[in-house]
Formats: structure tokens, sequence, C-alpha cells
């Protein structure tokens, strides 16, 4: 029985003992490890993604020499007919009504093209200048990019671009001409440019990317893209600043142009010497506790 009284009396004082040692309830507190970086001068190209459109600009309609009668027409829609290439004969109608012997009158391509359109067919009595096909000069392709017109004063004749296929292919190109017609219902501008390809139908539709240049100034303050949050909707951005070296500050920013790596900073403005979080800001709060790397 002593034995027992004194075991309890030995566990009450160790449990007293323990109540009245304050450390004994102190959870180290946890720290995020960071990595910092500092703000940049510079500026940042925007990259636009302009429509493109195929089109032919040299079609031309093939018309009859005489009125008479279609000899031979061996040409079909979407045939290849080189320079010098038959596209039919014919008789006129004197020499029909005669019966006469003579050699028919031969209408040939005056350069490399595709036959578009076919009208009248052998023994068809066709009239002088009336047409009897319609030919597309191979040469003539070209992309129309649709240029808004607010990017005007940016893109004009000498700007480069790249023209995406759809199958994924890119074409380096420069913008030649504007065709003097704008689109009423988007619009836009549309600009010639040419690249290395053939062999594409009219009214394919791709894409052209452009880059133009940061607006208003020539340099801003920038800072690679991981340091940069947001809210889900991306309506609002802010970084993290260090103001100890494991104490943090959020700080609300607006930003200017961006690419795959960095974001210009347009305000506030920040000192060159200011410690940014780039790694680890994701989710942290003014209250928790950094350790930098």
């Amino acid at each position: 029985m002593k034995a027992l009284v004194l075991t309890l009396s030995a566990a009450v004082i160790m449990v007293g003992c323990s109540q009245n040692n304050p450390s004994a309830d102190i959870t180290p507190k946890a720290y995020t490890e960071i990595s910092v970086t500092h703000v940049e001068e510079g500026s940042i190209s925007r990259q636009l993604e302009l429509r493109v459109e195929t089109e032919y600009l040299h079609t031309t309609d093939i018309t009859a020499p005489v009125n008479g009668f279609i000899r031979s027409m061996s040409i079909q829609p979407g045939q290849r007919v080189g320079r010098g290439g038959f596209l039919f004969s014919m008789v006129s109608a004197e020499q029909n009504a005669l019966g006469m012997n003579t050699t028919p009158t031969v209408v040939r391509a005056s350069r490399p093209s595709v036959v578009s359109a076919v009208g009248p067919q052998n023994g068809s009595y066709v009239t002088e200048g009336s047409v009897v096909c319609t030919l597309t000069d191979m040469s003539s392709l070209v992309f129309k990019v649709k240029v808004p017109t607010e990017y005007s004063k940016c893109i004009h004749e000498g700007t480069r671009c790249t023209i995406v296929m759809p199958d994924g292919r890119k074409l380096a190109s420069t913008l030649s001409m504007p065709l003097m017609q704008m689109a009423v219902s988007d619009q836009t501008i549309d600009y010639v440019a040419r690249a290395n390809i053939s062999s594409l139908p009219a009214g394919l539709v791709a894409k052209a990317l452009v880059s133009v240049g940061s607006a208003s100034v020539k340099s801003h303050q920038t800072l690679p893209l991981e340091a940069v949050q947001s809210d889900d909707n991306m309506t609002s951005y802010w970084v993290m600043k260090l103001t100890s070296d494991s104490t943090v500050v959020k700080v609300p920013v607006t930003l200017g142009n961006r690419n795959s790596q960095s974001v210009e900073i347009l305000s506030p403005q920040l000192s060159s010497r200011d410690r940014i979080v780039q790694q680890g800001a994701y989710g942290l709060t003014e209250d928790a506790l950094v350790k930098i790397k």
C-alpha cells in the first residue's frame, strides 16, 4: 500500500513539473524555403496572333478568240498545266459551215497554272470573247494577314511574322503591301505575305504570329514570371517582398507585357535592392515565416 502511494505521488509531481515548464507547450514554427530575385530593367515584346487566309491573286479568264465551235477540250477543273500547255482548240463558224479542212486555232496557257473552271465542252458553240475556262496562276499564292486597325501604328509593311499552318509547319515571312480594302465586319486590313510553299487551296485558314514592342516607354521593370502571383480570376496580381530575412509583405503590382519567362512590372516602382520571392511564393501569406535557400 505504501508503495502505491509513493508511485502516485511521484506521478503527481512529474505532471506538476510538466505544467510548470513553459517550453513543453511551444511548437516550433514552420519556415517556407524560398529563393529570391531582384527587378531588372528591360522591355518585353508582345506576341499577337492574327488570322490568315490563303488566296491566289492572279486568276485569268481564257476567252474564245473567234465565233465558232470547240474542236478539242481535254482539261478538267483542278488539272495543272505548264507554260504553253494545251487548253483547247476551235474552228470558226465559217470554217465549220464550209467543211473546210483547216488547222484549228489552238489556245495555250501563258504560265504554269491550275484549271479553276471549265465552261463549254467539245462541239459547243461559243461567241468571241466568251469565257471558255479559268486559270489560276500558281506563283500568285499569298497569305492575307488580317491586321486589326488598332495595330496599324505598330504593324505595317516590312513587319516580320511567322505563319503557322494547320499542320504545325512554321513559315518565316514579311508583310508587304496592304490590300486597299477594309473588312467592315471585323475592321481589319489585309496585308499580303508570301512564303516558300505551294500547292495550297485558296481559302485555307492559318495564323500569323507577330511580335510588337512594349507600349508607352522603352524600358520597364521586369521580374521572372514565377515571382508574380494572382487570384483565381487573374484580375489582381502581387509579389511577396522580404522585409527581413524571415518575413515577407504582399505588394500589389500592375503588369505589362509578358512572355514565357518574364513579365513587365508597370507599378509600383520597386528598388533594385528589394528582395522578391521567386521560388516558394505560391500560397505564401504575410504571416508566414520564410527561410532563404
